[in-house]
């Protein structure tokens, strides 16, 4: 039996909810939800306490936990939002922002990679295709292999007020992306990774990583702290970044370099355009 969270970018059940709930009645399983800010209302502090640690550290991790255990237990996760000026509300944004540390260039985890998630935005007017993108964002880069985008016009601010003939189309959509996640559950999907966002992290210096299990990110080189998490790399990630060679390698200990000398040289070994997360 899938494995269903949603989480709703507000507490009251409005349009969104009800496309939300529609789609996992449809898709079939054991539902939780969530309700923000009911469940989770702190906003991020910036102490980056997530990044030189782990997430477990973080000063609101006591309200934080139930949320982060039910997403990495989660066969699919509902993210869902009205659209806030043009944007997800900012309940949604802050949730978020604690799980910065998860992202695959600080540090991936390994739950991810089997995972469906899905996007959800509706609004009586516009503004629900960026309002999906700052959700969808997240869960890509948390490494989530399979991530729907699902925006609604509904002409309405209730959902008994909603037209018949939008109803209709939600029905149909809401049928189609079930099947779809139905389709590919377990489905070990390659992640085409966000081209831009990686380039950056090639070129960008982060934390110091010494003993933190960071991916270790400077000019020329990329690696997984050995000592920390291992050597298993849980997801294939495919770029296509110019003027990079990077190791394609399952063990990555040879990969690792001080902290130091991330800056300065720094060495590399010519590989595919393919590496293990």
């Amino acid at each position: 039996m899938m494995k269903i969270v949603m989480i709703h970018g507000q507490s009251h059940e409005g349009s969104t909810c009800m496309v939300a709930r529609e789609l996992a009645d449809k898709v079939g399983g054991e539902v939780q939800e969530f309700f923000l800010p009911r469940d989770f209302a702190r906003p991020c502090c910036g102490c980056f306490t997530c990044f030189k640690t782990d997430l477990s550290k973080c000063p609101h991790f006591k309200e934080l936990e139930p949320l982060e255990r039910a997403i990495l237990d989660a066969d699919l996760l509902i993210l869902d939002s009205p659209v806030y000026v043009y944007h997800a509300t900012g309940q949604m944004m802050s949730f978020l922002d604690h799980f910065g540390t998860w992202w695959v260039v600080h540090r991936p985890m390994p739950e991810m990679s089997r995972k469906q998630a899905v996007a959800i935005s509706t609004a009586a007017g516009g503004g629900m295709k960026s309002t999906v993108r700052d959700m969808a964002d997240s869960l890509e880069m948390w490494g989530i292999h399979k991530v729907y985008k699902l925006g609604v016009g509904v002409q309405a601010a209730k959902p008994e007020e909603i037209p018949a003939g939008i109803m209709k189309n939600i029905h149909r959509k809401t049928d189609r992306l079930a099947s779809q996640i139905q389709k590919n559950a377990g489905a070990r999907v390659q992640w085409q990774g966000k081209d831009v966002v990686l380039h950056h992290a090639f070129r960008s210096q982060v934390f110091p990583t010494h003993g933190t299990g960071l991916w270790i990110l400077g000019g020329m080189g990329l690696a997984w702290e050995q000592q920390t998490v291992g050597s298993v790399m849980p997801m294939k990630i495919s770029l296509n970044l110019p003027g990079h060679s990077v190791p394609n390698t399952s063990n990555c200990e040879e990969y690792l370099y001080e902290t130091e000398n991330r800056k300065n040289n720094i060495t590399r070994k010519p590989g595919s355009s393919a590496f293990y997360l």
